[in-house]
């Protein structure tokens, strides 16, 4: 969790002093080749109390989900490639870019 910088005095804090706290979106992409299947994947909020799914295409690799974090110090979510183990939690702030098999895709390092 990050609060700061803040400005010198009395700091009044509550919930939506919290970055973590509140309405999250999150932004899909998969690595899908012309002729890959498609991609179905399972997203849960980290408390469990939201759930959905996105289907992935070689023509659609990309969509959005979003959720509610009830808590700031429970804000992240996971996901899962349909029938497969849920991930370790995620920052809400994390976009996540996926591989054809559904795993996390390794980040390109950008050009010196």
């Amino acid at each position: 969790m990050t609060l700061g910088p803040l400005p010198l005095g009395v700091i009044r804090l509550d919930l939506p002093s919290f970055s973590g706290y509140g309405p999250h979106r999150i932004a899909i992409a998969a690595e899908l080749a012309a002729d890959a299947p498609p991609l179905d994947v399972d997203l849960q909020s980290e408390d469990g109390a939201a759930q959905g799914s996105v289907t992935l295409t070689a023509s659609s690799p990309t969509s959005r989900w979003g959720y509610v974090a009830a808590s700031p110090f429970a804000s992240g979510y996971r996901y899962r490639a349909r029938g497969g183990a849920w991930s370790a939690t995620l920052p809400f702030d994390k976009a996540l870019t996926l591989a054809a098999d559904g795993s996390l895709a390794t980040p390109v390092a950008a050009a010196p």
